[in-house]
């Protein structure tokens, strides 16, 4: 009976344990915006790289609204990369610290390329019967 009880209690232990333990992950947010006239940028690719070696560490696409959130980030130095068609990708370092869960980047502005193009030649032959 003993051991039944032993057996029980530990049981009971366990889950009480992992629900009073901290995480140690954090959340990165923010909105993507066109530097040109402020508006927000939808889907644009946002990654996450080791800061260190360009490691792939995580990615999204945000959102209609600009906005984005990358979580599961463990405490490091990182590389957040904005990309997208039409635009200057743009770098930005983030310390992740374990005392802090949430950072938000704020605004982050894509500068749009200027793309010039030279001419434009159509040509067409008449079809032969």
């Amino acid at each position: 009976m003993k051991h039944l009880a032993a057996v029980l209690l530990t049981l009971l232990l366990i889950p009480a344990d992992r629900i009073f333990a901290q995480t140690n992950t954090a959340t990165i947010s923010g909105i993507i915006r066109n530097n040109g006239d402020k508006l927000p940028v939808a889907y644009v690719n946002v990654i996450v790289k080791k800061e260190k070696d360009s490691g792939f560490v995580t990615g999204t696409v945000s959102d209609e609204s600009g906005r984005f959130t990358l979580s599961n980030i463990a405490p490091g130095n990182y590389v957040v990369e904005c990309s997208y068609t039409g635009f200057s990708t743009r770098s930005q370092s983030v310390l992740v610290g374990s005392s802090n869960s949430f950072y938000d980047l704020g605004s982050i502005d894509l500068q749009p390329k200027e793309a010039v193009l030279k001419e434009v030649v159509v040509t067409s032959r008449p079809d032969e019967v």
